[in-house]
């Protein structure tokens, strides 16, 4: 089976397929208590489109998420609703009581919609849905990149090679186990909690590295870490999916991080990328991104096939309307549970 996941990571390389669409992603999700589900349209090599489907719960309740899918195997194919409602009577019999999908092209979202039984909804908010990015172009000429950045980032960059900070490359697994500390310190220090462990990221630099779709970037003073950046990749765009700096260590020199963006940017472009994704378009991080001049980019809102009506209006009900809106205080507990 892992060959044969192996075998659709490197099929998706010749798509514009989101990483979320890849068994390197969402394999590791078992951990989190997820089951990924992969489905083709077609037979066999002529297969048209392909879907992941992150899903949860037992019959007749489970769940199913759809993150940035389906994905298109050959020119000019489009989900309809036919496609739609096939995948809903094969639901049915699975004990689907809804899906969720989220996508960055929005005619996806309006032809899943009107194929009925749908509504604009993000029926399983606990598990987010990104609808964001901040997006980098990588031009072929490093000078033309760099004189799109602002005078900030590239001073950022040019004050951290000046600092000498010693950069390291690698898609080992291993390698994130001694940079893990500096992630457990931001948590402390924000006060936050990462809720994907080190096993999970180490089994998706695993699943990811036979397509050199996983790189850790590592900067690091006097022999130590003191910043880290892991990067995921597909075709056409490469995003910073994790990362951390140890403020402590670098003290009063420049911050590492301009630089650490800066090379991985180059080295994504030189593997086919041509946009670098900074990621959440919220946070402390925020004005730091902004100095490289991305585009932001939002998608529409999530829209969820229903598959069984009546649970699902319980769900909503229930779930949604009375239970969701204690969650963060839930969560909390868990940190205070986690800390003690």
């Amino acid at each position: 089976m892992d060959d044969e996941r192996d075998r659709w990571n490197q099929t998706l390389l010749s798509t514009p397929a989101s990483y979320f669409q890849y068994p390197y992603w969402n394999e590791p999700h078992r951990r989190l208590g997820f089951k990924p589900v992969y489905l083709k349209y077609g037979c066999g090599a002529n297969a048209s489109g392909y879907v992941c489907l992150l899903t949860i719960g037992r019959w007749p309740c489970r769940i199913g998420l759809v993150q940035q899918g389906p994905v298109s195997l050959e020119a000019g194919w489009q989900i309809d609703s036919p496609s739609v409602r096939k995948l809903v009577a094969w639901a049915r019999q699975q004990g689907f009581m809804f899906f969720r999908f989220n996508h960055s092209d929005g005619a996806v979202l309006t032809t899943i919609e009107s194929s009925g039984q749908s509504r604009r909804l993000d029926a399983f908010p606990l598990f987010a849905a990104r609808r964001h990015a901040i997006l980098v172009e990588l031009r072929d000429s490093a000078d033309e990149m760099l004189a799109s950045f602002s005078r900030n980032a590239r001073r950022n960059i040019n004050s951290a090679r000046d600092v000498g900070y010693e950069i390291t490359v690698t898609d080992q697994p291993p390698a994130l186990a001694e940079v893990w500390p500096l992630l457990i310190k931001l948590e402390q220090r924000k006060g936050i909690h990462f809720h994907r462990p080190l096993d999970y990221w180490q089994e998706v630099v695993q699943r990811a590295a036979p397509q050199a779709c996983a790189w850790l970037y590592t900067a690091s003073l006097d022999g130590k870490p003191a910043q880290f950046v892991l990067v995921l990749r597909t075709r056409d765009m490469a995003e910073y999916c994790l990362g951390a700096v140890d403020l402590d260590s670098i003290g009063d020199r420049p911050s590492p991080s301009a630089l650490v963006q800066w090379l991985a940017m180059r080295a994504m472009l030189s593997q086919g990328c041509r946009l670098y994704n900074l990621g959440n378009a919220w946070g402390d991080h925020l004005e730091f991104k902004k100095r490289f001049h991305p585009s932001v980019r939002v998608d529409d809102m999530p829209v969820t096939v229903v598959v069984k009506p009546l649970l699902t209006f319980l769900w909503c009900v229930i779930v949604l309307r009375c239970l969701f809106p204690l969650w963060p205080k839930v969560k909390e507990l868990l940190r205070r549970f986690r800390r003690a």
